[in-house]
């Protein structure tokens, strides 16, 4: 992935994470990867590896101890490896 802000300008060393959702009975379940955050390189991009699920949950926070940003995704289910690009405001 590649985290950038509203300008299209890349958000270096931010904290990127990704969770997989899957809906079960009696409840959802959330995977975490491990290790379950990177930070985001001098290009704004982390690669993180996930489990294939019904839908997604990114969690990006700009620095340590500032207010996480939180959004449910849609990723391409059907591929092996997604490149999206994130928009932090």
């Amino acid at each position: 992935g590649r985290l950038v802000d509203t300008d299209g300008a890349p958000i270096v060393k931010a904290i990127a994470g990704i969770s997989t959702i899957i809906e079960q009975e009696g409840g959802v379940l959330e995977i975490w990867p491990r290790p379950a955050w990177f930070y985001t390189d001098a290009y704004g991009r982390f690669l993180l590896k996930v489990v294939r699920g019904d839908r997604y949950r990114t969690q990006f926070v700009r620095k340590v101890g500032a207010p996480t940003t939180r959004r449910e995704v849609a990723l391409a289910a059907d591929r092996a490896e997604v490149r999206q690009e994130f928009v932090l405001r």
